[in-house]
């Protein structure tokens, strides 16, 4: 995964050295669907102008529990996931302050299976399985809407709803697995 983001980055600079220095830095802290886990994210942002920028950002899901009915009863396991995107920002203010934002991009994710169990009736647990954890990674993509109201010149606050569609049969089982992030954030335009 660090290669990648390693990747990600030195493909990334050269645009931003050739051109006008317009950057923002994002931290936001979310939910998905999947479970009561707590997301974490970094974002850079380069603006070429107000309504368009390009970025890049990492995003830590914490456990994704997933609960799934099988032909036996209920199947429980958790997933670690992590992922890494890259895409374009498209925004403009509705008001001096209040500025609307859509994001669309490559994730590149990371993934690994935990525990196993299985129930007739869930939560009780009636046979714990011990499987090997799985890992898998892949490419994806993602789509958001959200919002930002500037507090000062330089900082902040908004919110964001964000989608990614991932393929992996290994961890997720699903051909199109998809994901959705609620965040809040703060941000700083350098």
């Amino acid at each position: 995964m660090h290669k990648k983001l390693s990747l990600i980055i030195l493909l990334f600079l050269p645009a931003v050295a050739q051109a006008k220095i317009d950057l923002a830095g994002e931290l936001s802290v979310g939910r998905s669907q999947k479970k009561d886990d707590t997301s974490f994210s970094v974002k850079g942002v380069y603006n070429y102008n107000q309504y368009f920028g390009v970025e890049v950002s990492y995003i830590d899901f914490g456990n994704l529990a997933e609960t799934e009915k099988g032909d036996h009863g209920f199947y429980y396991y958790d997933v670690e996931a992590d992922s890494v995107n890259l895409g374009v920002k498209i925004g403009n203010y509705l008001h001096k302050d209040l500025y609307v934002v859509a994001r669309f991009g490559l994730s590149l994710w990371g993934g690994s299976l935990g525990t196993l169990y299985e129930s007739t009736l869930p939560p009780v647990e009636d046979r714990f399985t011990d499987y090997p954890t799985l890992s898998d990674e892949g490419k994806g993509y993602y789509f958001s809407f959200g919002f930002r109201k500037h507090l000062t010149d330089n900082v902040y606050v908004g919110g964001e709803l964000t989608q990614y569609n991932w393929d992996s049969q290994k961890i997720f089982y699903f051909e199109n697995y998809k994901l959705n992030n609620i965040s809040l954030l703060v941000g700083y335009d350098f």
